[in-house]
C-alpha cells in the first residue's frame, strides 16, 4: 500500500489531468472527461482535494488490504476448528444416547436403591453440558459463513480471535466489494454535506481512478455493473416474503 503522502500526490496529479476518470486512450486529444466536466459544472472539484477526504479514502484502501490478508487466517482457523467441532458434536450425541439408556434403566429398576445410578446420570448430564458449551465457544470463533446451520453458537463472543475479519463472506472479491461500497458511501456523504450530488457513473469513474492510483485496475463500467447488480439483489431481498 502506498503511503498517504504518495497516494495524495498521485491522486491530485490525476485530478489535474483533463482525462480524469477515464481509461487510457478513451478520449480524443484536447477534450475534457465527463467526470471533470461534471465536477466543474457543479463547482465540486475542490471536495476531492480535501486532505481529510483523501485520508479517509486512504484508510479504506489500507483496510481493504488488511481484510484481504486476513482471509487466509480465517480459512486456516476454519480448517482447524471445523473437525474439532464435529468431534464434539459426535461425542455429545454419543453421551446423549448413554444418558437416554441410563434414564430408561433407572425407570426399570425402581425397586432397588438407585442412588449410585442417579449420581452416574448426573455426571453424564454434566459431561454432555460441558461438551455443548465447548462446541458453542468454538463455533463463536468462526465467522457466520463458516458455521453449519445446525451448529450451536453460545457463550461470550471471544475478545481475542486468531483473525480480525468482519465481512459476511470469505469470497475472494469480498474485500474489493466492501471497498467499492465504502468509497461510494464516502463520496455520497462528502458531496451531500455540501448540498451537492454526483451521478453514479461519475462516482464510478472517481472510484476507478482511486483504485488505479494504488495499482488496481477495475474499469468504471465494471464498477457500475456491480452496483446495478447489487441494487437488484438488495431490492429482491427486501421484497422477499418472510415466513
Amino acid at each position: 500500500m502506498l503511503s498517504f503522502q504518495s497516494f495524495q500526490k498521485e491522486f491530485l496529479r490525476e485530478l489535474e489531468s483533463p482525462k480524469f476518470g477515464e481509461e487510457p486512450r478513451a478520449l480524443k486529444p484536447g477534450s475534457l472527461s465527463p467526470t471533470i466536466n461534471e465536477l466543474r459544472r457543479k463547482n465540486a472539484e475542490a471536495l476531492l482535494r480535501g486532505e481529510l477526504f483523501l485520508k479517509s479514502i486512504h484508510k479504506l484502501l489500507t483496510e481493504r488490504d488488511r481484510l484481504a490478508n486476513e482471509q487466509p487466517r480465517v480459512r486456516a482457523t476454519s480448517r482447524e476448528l471445523r473437525p474439532i467441532i464435529k468431534k464434539l458434536r459426535d461425542a455429545e450425541m454419543t453421551v446423549a444416547t448413554i444418558e437416554k439408556k441410563f434414564e430408561e434403566l433407572t425407570q426399570s429398576l425402581r425397586s432397588i436403591d438407585l442412588e449410585t445410578f442417579y449420581r452416574a446420570l448426573a455426571q453424564i448430564q454434566d459431561c454432555r453440558a460441558k461438551l455443548r458449551v465447548r462446541e458453542g465457544e468454538l463455533v463463536l470463533q468462526l465467522p457466520p459463513t463458516e458455521r453449519e446451520e445446525h451448529w450451536w453458537a453460545h457463550g461470550w463472543v471471544p475478545l481475542l480471535k486468531p483473525y480480525n475479519y468482519n465481512l459476511p463472506t470469505l469470497h475472494a472479491k469480498a474485500p474489493d466489494q466492501w471497498l467499492l461500497e465504502s468509497i461510494n458511501a464516502k463520496l455520497i456523504a462528502t458531496f451531500r454535506a455540501k448540498g451537492k450530488t454526483l451521478s453514479q457513473m461519475t462516482r464510478c469513474r472517481i472510484m476507478y481512478t482511486i483504485l488505479r492510483v494504488v495499482r488496481q485496475e477495475i474499469p468504471p463500467t465494471t464498477i457500475k455493473q456491480y452496483f446495478q447488480a447489487k441494487k437488484i439483489v438488495d431490492r429482491a431481498a427486501r421484497n422477499f416474503p418472510r415466513s
